[in-house]
C-alpha cells in the first residue's frame, strides 16, 4: 500500500455534478488572472457571463472531466472529448498556477486518449496558454476562434500533438 499524499500534493479524480460550483468559481478566477491581458474587457465579460455552475453538469457527464485537488481544494480541471481526440479545456486556479497542476492535467488527458487508442491530441489554446502548450510538445496548426453563445468571438490557436 502506498502512503497517502502529503500536504500540498496534487491529486486527480473524475469530477461529479457536485463539483460544478467549485469548477465554475475556479474557471472564472483562472480567466480573470490569466486571460485579461490577451482579451478585451468586452470579451472577458461575455466569457464570464456564460460560466455559471449550471453549465458544468452536462459537460462533466459528456466528457472525460477530471479535477485536480490540493489539500481537498479544487485547483484545476480538464475536459476531454476522447472520441474526437480533443482536449476541450484546461484551467488552473490562481493559487495553483506554476505548481505543475496544468502539466498534470494535460498529461492525464493525453493518457486517457492513449488508453482509448487515440494517436493525437488536439486543442484550441487561449492566447495566454499557447507557450505552455508548446512547452508540453504541442505544435501550432493555425489561428482559430471560439464563438461564445453570445456571439462574441475569442481568438485562439489550434494546436496538436502526436501521442506515442
Amino acid at each position: 500500500m502506498s502512503p497517502a499524499p502529503g500536504p500540498g500534493a496534487i491529486r486527480l479524480r473524475t469530477a461529479t455534478a457536485g463539483d460544478a460550483g467549485a469548477v465554475a468559481a475556479l474557471h472564472r478566477a483562472s480567466i480573470l488572472r490569466g486571460c485579461v491581458g490577451d482579451y478585451s474587457a468586452t470579451q472577458i465579460r461575455a466569457w464570464l457571463a456564460v460560466l455559471t455552475p449550471a453549465v458544468y453538469p452536462e459537460l462533466i457527464a459528456s466528457t472525460s472531466f477530471r479535477i485536480a485537488l490540493e489539500d481537498d481544494a479544487v485547483c484545476g480541471f480538464a475536459a476531454t472529448t476522447v472520441s474526437e481526440e480533443v482536449i476541450n479545456a484546461v484551467y488552473v486556479a490562481p493559487f495553483a498556477m506554476g505548481k505543475g497542476v496544468g502539466q498534470a492535467l494535460v498529461a492525464d488527458a493525453e493518457e486517457a486518449l492513449m488508453t482509448a487508442g487515440r494517436h493525437e491530441a488536439r486543442l484550441n489554446a487561449t492566447l495566454n496558454a499557447v507557450e505552455f502548450y508548446r512547452w508540453m510538445g504541442y505544435v501550432d496548426v493555425g489561428h482559430a476562434s471560439n464563438r461564445l453563445s453570445s456571439g462574441v468571438a475569442m481568438a485562439c490557436v489550434a494546436m496538436r500533438k502526436p501521442l506515442v
